[in-house]
């Protein structure tokens, strides 16, 4: 383990393999002149606004869609004045001629009938939910 040198001076044996592979060397950097970079100019944002003012905006023309892609050719105004959309408008008065209408027929005509003026709820079991319920099934 141990080998005498120079001098009776006793040094270590190596006992583990010399590196082979060669380190890693940084490149260094060669001075130049260093480039001056100008800034761009922040774009100035656009005020945000709720989807529901987007979608006036476009049915009046100031801006060209909705948040959801929608044109002014798809919108419409409603009984009530509110923009929708004219797809969905037709989808919602098809399902109510479908299925609600005949119901609200039927109790408007039992309200008549029971001669009922005012609010009243036509819970079941009520005189009111009967006769609706009877003139429906008509």
């Amino acid at each position: 383990m141990f080998s005498e040198t120079m001098g009776g001076r006793k040094t270590k044996r190596r006992t583990t393999k010399r590196r082979t592979t060669k380190r890693r060397t940084t490149k260094r950097r060669s001075r130049k002149a260093k480039r001056v970079v100008r800034r761009k100019k922040r774009k100035s944002k656009k005020p945000r606004c709720s989807a529901r003012t987007l979608r006036r905006r476009t049915f009046y023309g100031t801006a060209e869609k909705t948040v959801s892609g929608l044109l002014k050719k798809d919108l419409m105004k409603n009984k009530r004045g509110r923009i929708v959309s004219k797809k969905l408008h037709a989808k919602g008065l098809k399902l109510y001629k479908k299925h609600t209408s005949k119901w609200i027929k039927a109790l408007m005509q039992a309200r008549k009938n029971l001669k009922i003026t005012g609010y009243c709820l036509p819970k079941k079991g009520t005189k009111l939910y009967k006769e609706a319920k009877r003139l429906h099934m008509k």
